[in-house]
Order: structure tokens, then sequence, then C-alpha cells
């Protein structure tokens, strides 16, 4: 969002935001993007002082990077360390380090284009072929590490698994963006339109990948997303209204309103998201409907044990009956027709196994049964056959005993 505010120059001189609130926003976004605290003047040494800064670092982390691979590939031990400020930069490069860096190149070329801002002396041309090749080679390294490095096997970890479409997808928002905003930084009306479209588009985008398959985070986990995805959603669709009341000369429009309405769409869109999300999740884990995505099929599995694993069952200080209590007493009498195993598993043999096992083993087996379905089903997809091979590495002591 910073990235989109802060590209609108317009709006630190716009009698619309003449506001203190509005100041204090952007001073804030400022500090979640500090290249537009620099001056970028050919005399400033502050300003060159840290872009030299910002190469370095560029560099030793390709360094890093090529040094952890060659060690990898050729199974050598590492400096602990070394690896341990790698995986930090690996957690960071997309999601923050890419931004935070590239934006002051980006500022870099916008400000030679101009001539008012050259580094160490080298000419014009020079500093904006210096600043492309640094902001491709920040991208490729984000790019890279999303796309081949993603670990989607559960973990003990708040998120349970990860999940890369949605950061590729914000990723080449922010790209976006910033091409956008160099081609068309000195027009600053038609750099607001652009930002607040594409962030807009990109939200949708967002939202209909999140939807349509949900990533296999745990359920907390997946509320968060959800809530988060709608308030970045709710502040483009305010950011494109406003967008609009600028182009029209609404006097009315203030930062009063504007905040007014970004909370009131943002309550409705949380608020809805929630409740769909929830209802996702009853509907995957009650009901035998067809799922069109691996996603969708591995949820079945993890979330009805995120149900076990939560259930709040009647006592006698609460003789309540729980919503999980009452989901979970369903799955256990329709779990063979929600696993659509009805018709290739018999009651004699589900009876046998619910006689041999406790109730936790039941679902094990029952779980290991749709994986087997799973797997002749959609023979090529990798996602299922990865997850069928880790769920029979989880239930070994199972099958053995079985």
């Amino acid at each position: 969002m910073s990235q989109v505010i802060l590209s609108s120059s317009t709006n630190y001189d716009n009698p619309v935001l003449n506001s203190w609130a509005f100041d204090v926003v952007v001073y804030f976004f400022k500090l979640v993007n500090p290249s537009y605290l620099l001056t970028y003047e050919k005399s400033d040494t502050v300003t060159s002082t840290v872009m030299a800064i910002l190469l370095c670092f560029t560099l030793i982390k390709l360094g890093l990077f090529g040094y952890v691979l060659r060690g990898s590939l050729r199974n050598y031990k590492i400096n602990t360390w070394l690896i341990y400020a790698w995986k930090w930069m690996f957690k960071l490069q997309t999601r923050v380090m890419y931004f935070i860096l590239t934006s002051f190149w980006v500022n870099a070329i916008i400000e030679a284009k101009e001539g008012d801002f050259s580094l160490f002396g080298i000419s014009q041309a020079s500093l904006m072929f210096l600043s492309s090749f640094v902001l491709a080679v920040e991208f490729l390294m984000s790019f890279i590490l999303e796309n081949q490095f993603c670990y989607v096997l559960p973990t003990d970890s708040f998120l349970s698994s990860k999940n890369n479409e949605l950061p590729l997808t914000t990723l080449f928002q922010k790209l976006i963006i910033q091409v956008f905003q160099m081609i068309f930084s000195s027009n600053p009306s038609a750099c607001a339109w652009i930002a607040s479209t594409i962030g807009l588009a990109f939200s949708g985008m967002r939202e209909f990948q999140f939807i349509r398959k949900l990533p296999l985070y745990d359920f907390g986990a997946l509320v968060l997303q959800r809530a988060l995805l709608s308030i970045v959603a709710s502040l483009y669709l305010t950011y494109f209204l406003y967008t609009i009341l600028k182009e029209t000369a609404y006097e009315a429009a203030n930062i009063n309103f504007l905040v007014f309405i970004w909370i009131i769409i943002s309550l409705l869109s949380v608020k809805g998201g929630h409740e769909n999300l929830r209802d996702k999740i009853l509907s995957l884990i009650c009901t035998s409907q067809k799922c069109n995505s691996a996603e969708l099929l591995l949820h079945k599995v993890y979330a009805t044990e995120q149900l076990k694993e939560n259930e709040f069952k009647p006592n006698k200080k609460n003789l309540k009956y729980h919503w999980t209590h009452l989901v979970s007493n369903h799955q256990r009498i329709k779990i063979l027709d929600i696993f659509g195993l009805s018709k290739t598993r018999s009651q004699d043999e589900f009876e046998m196994v619910t006689s041999q096992c406790s109730q936790e083993g039941v679902d094990k087996r029952v779980f290991l049964w749709f994986f087997e379905e799973l797997a002749v089903n959609y023979p090529r997809d990798l996602m299922i056959n990865l997850h069928t091979a880790f769920t029979y590495f989880r239930f070994s002591s199972l099958i053995s005993r079985l």
C-alpha cells in the first residue's frame, strides 16, 4: 500500500487530504518504504552512501547464495552462522527485502531520467542501467526462491505449510507498479490511476486464488490470511475511490470521509470473508462435495484433524453442545460418505477396523483409504502424491499394526 500512496506525489499538496492525520499516515508509509526519505540530489553524500551500501548488500547476498548453493551441491560443511544468515534472507527476500531494496533503485532511475541525481560521477545512462540491473537481479532472486524452494508439507509452525501463489502474485504486482511508476513519473495523475487500478486488480486476483483453492494453512492462519486480504483489498478500493474523487474535484471529500469509507468497507469485507471461509471449511468436512483442486481435497484430511484436536466436548460444568462437537459427531456417523469411500469400502470392512482400533485409529485408517483413492484418481498430481507419501510416513506405526 505504501508503494501506491507514495508513488502519487500529488497526495502531499492536495487540499482534499490537507490534514495532520494524513501527514502521519504518509510519514508512517515512508518509514515502511525508507527510499522516500532520501533527497536524490547530485551533491547529496547521504543518498550516495546509502545507495553504495545497498549495492554492496546485494552483491554480498548473491555471493552468499552462490556459496550455500555450491556447498549443497558438493556436499561439504557450511559455516553455521552463514546458514543462519541465509535462512533469514531466504524468508525475507520476497516479502520484505525485494520491495525495500528495489524502491531505492526505482527512485534513482526516476531522478536520473530527469537529470537530478548522479551516483559517484557516473553518467545518467550508466546509472539507469545499473539500477535496472539490480532491480532485475532482485526480482529474479525473489521469484526463483519463492517458486523453487517452497516447502508444502505440514509443519508445527503457525502456518502449518507454505504457499507461494499469493506471494508470487504480490511480487508481480510490485514489479508492474514500479515499471509504470518509472514510465509515468512525469504524469502523477496517470501514475495514480494506474497504481490504484493495478492494486485493485491484483487484490481481486489474490481473493480469487485464495477462495478457489485454500492454502494448506492451519485454520487460525487461514482466518488471519483471509482478514489481511480483505483489509488490503478494502484499502485499494478506498484509494481507487479517492482517485475518482480527486479527478472529479469533489470538494466534500476529505481525510475523515476517506477513513470512514475505508473502515466501513474493511469491516464488511472482513466479516463477509470470515463467514465465507467458515462455510467453505464446514462444507469440506461435512459433505462429499466435489473439489476442483488438490489443496481442497487435502483440506478434508487436515481440517478434520484440526477439528478433532480442537473439539469442545460437553462436561459437568458446561452441558452446552459446541459446534465443533456436533460437527465431529456428524463426521463419525457419515465419515465414509464425507470422504467419498462408501462405494469402494464396505460397511463390514469399516466395522472391522472400528472394532480393532480406537477412534483416532479409525480416522487414520479412513485418511489412508482416502489418500489411496486420490492416488488412483490423480496419478500425475505431484501435490497429492507428495502428501500421500507423507501421510503413509506419519501413520507408519498404524500401518504396521494393521
